[in-house]
């Protein structure tokens, strides 16, 4: 089963990383229903497969149709998405295995950024896309390939593998980047 949830992971991240810029909407519902569904499954560790399956289709159903609503406030959800990333590659990055600290830092780096996103301007789609799309792919090739991309699939140490970070911040460069080019129409003749 989690090949399946992989490969909707990966889908997601990609149509986010991809699109999230043109079709800010449907990239906004994609990253709802990818982040809802991932938290739910990491929340629901404990509870037999099915469950966890329902629980998190059904929150991530939940949070792609919450986020495809809140259109209007897109600037400040995407810069509490791209909180929420950072905040995972910092807690990653420092290892820490404290539950409470890691939900403290996770809360305050989607706080923080959420409130200052809008600061940023049409920049912060454009890295809370990026960020989000790229965690979301590596998060779907940790569930497929378990043990070789990352030793735990859990948000809060995925990034702090090597392989995993690498994949992550070339995903999001990469991404980043398609968005910045100069987006050029017919190329007019010289008079």
């Amino acid at each position: 089963m989690d090949i399946l949830w992989g490969l909707v992971f990966i889908v997601t991240g990609v149509f986010i990383s991809a699109y999230g810029g043109v079709l800010f909407r449907f990239a906004l519902a994609a990253l709802g229903f990818g982040m809802g569904a991932i938290l739910a499954w990491w929340l629901s560790g404990s509870q037999p497969e099915l469950t966890r399956i329902l629980i998190s289709l059904g929150v991530g159903g939940i949070a792609g149709a919450l986020l495809y609503m809140l259109v209007r406030v897109g600037v400040y959800v995407a810069g509490g998405v791209l909180g929420l990333v950072l905040a995972f590659l910092v807690v990653s990055i420092l290892g820490i295995k404290n539950t409470a600290f890691d939900a403290i830092l996770l809360v305050a780096g989607t706080g923080l950024a959420g409130y200052f996103g809008p600061r940023l301007g049409r920049m912060i789609t454009i890295l809370a896309m990026a960020a989000a799309g790229a965690f979301q792919v590596v998060y779907g090739l940790a569930l497929i390939f378990a043990g070789q991309v990352a030793e735990d699939a859990a948000p809060t140490e995925l990034l702090g593998q090597p392989l995993a970070l690498a994949v992550f911040l070339t995903v999001a460069a990469i991404s980043a980047l398609s968005y910045m080019r100069p987006r050029v129409g017919v190329i007019q003749p010289v008079r």
